[in-house]
């Protein structure tokens, strides 16, 4: 069978390359026949079960209707297990064009068929070989760095499989169930179908992730994925309208709300003829801090030890009028960028 042989069509809402299917339907039907007469008429409810499917997906298979053919032989398989039902299975996953999923039904009909004894004949043992093999040379072969490292990684809507690789990391895509992403290692080899594949990633802190990617057949392409952290938001309130600096920088009046990288940040809210509200903050990705400033009036100092420290005369009011000159602080600007926040939250 030519490998090189592709066929563009949607499988499953995944565009990609198909493998021609060459003389798969002759095969299968005949594997079909034989594992249907290896399955005895007078055997107990399940096997009889087990072969009233195997017999359904064996014409399903002759219409090239794969697809109600594998549920079929899923089916049989549940009732009863057979290395040529397996093989079949994956035959039909091949012809859908989901060649992870063939390859795992392929390797697993090996694997019972060395379990059992030699149970699938010889002809299909080695037509199993040269499916992985083509198989093999078809799929992708991608190195993937995950950053966060603990970051969860889901392809269309599955987890990864993990693979004996050998000493090496190996993640499969596509044959495990659907569900939630898992964390992967931080950099690992991912093998996946050629096609189009929606990578969705997730972790608490963080902007979650979708990325569509298109890789080519037997391709070993670089994936990198770089998760942006939520910002931070601090909503500030007072007893009275009062300036805000955030970090040094004039950001509005309060009541505000503002949003900004997440860490540690000094604020300080300020109302001319009261104490300054001063506080530092320290605020994780996504989180909201709420902060209610209270801003005290500032008492002027009338003992006369106190003036006569600063060395101002007690007599008159020019003491008193120079001492709350100081006390006021120059007028709001609107910060270095000439620009103020006003409003609530």
């Amino acid at each position: 069978m030519a490998v090189d042989t592709w066929d563009s069509t949607t499988r499953g809402g995944r565009r990609g390359p198909r493998l021609a299917p060459g003389p798969l339907a002759a095969v299968a039907v005949l594997a079909l026949g034989g594992a249907a007469a290896g399955v005895p008429p007078g055997a107990d409810e399940a096997r009889t079960q087990g072969r009233r499917h195997f017999t359904e997906g064996a014409a399903l298979v002759q219409q090239a209707r794969w697809a109600e053919a594998l549920a079929a032989f899923e089916q049989s398989a549940g009732l009863y297990s057979h290395p040529v039902t397996t093989y079949n299975m994956g035959a039909c996953e091949r012809a859908l064009g989901r060649y992870t999923r063939a390859r795992k039904a392929l390797f697993a009909s090996l694997a019972q068929h060395d379990e059992q004894g030699a149970a699938l004949p010889a002809p299909l043992a080695e037509q199993a070989r040269a499916y992985v093999a083509e198989i093999e040379r078809s799929l992708v072969r991608a190195h993937v760095v995950v950053s966060p490292a603990d970051a969860t990684l889901a392809v269309d809507g599955r987890p990864l499989a993990e693979e004996d690789g050998g000493g090496q990391q190996l993640r499969v895509a596509g044959t495990a169930a659907a569900g939630p992403g898992a964390v992967p290692p931080p950099s690992f080899t991912l093998l996946l179908d050629p096609g189009t594949h929606l990578f969705t990633l997730a972790r608490k802190g963080y902007s979650e992730l979708f990325e569509s990617r298109t890789v080519a057949p037997g391709s070993t392409p670089e994936i990198a994925f770089e998760m942006a952290r939520l910002p931070a938001r601090l909503a500030v309130t007072a007893n009275l309208e009062g300036a805000v600096a955030l970090d040094g920088l004039d950001v509005g009046v309060t009541p505000l709300t503002l949003e900004r990288p997440a860490g540690k940040h000094h604020l300080v809210v300020r109302r001319a003829g009261f104490s300054p509200y001063e506080t530092r903050v320290d605020i994780a990705p996504g989180e909201r801090l709420d902060l209610d400033a209270t801003l005290v009036k500032v008492r002027l100092v009338s003992r006369w030890w106190f003036w006569t420290a600063i060395g101002l005369p007690l007599a008159g009011g020019a003491a008193t009028i120079t001492y709350a000159a100081t006390l006021q602080p120059a007028p709001y600007d609107c910060g270095a960028l000439g620009w103020c926040i006003h409003g609530g939250r």
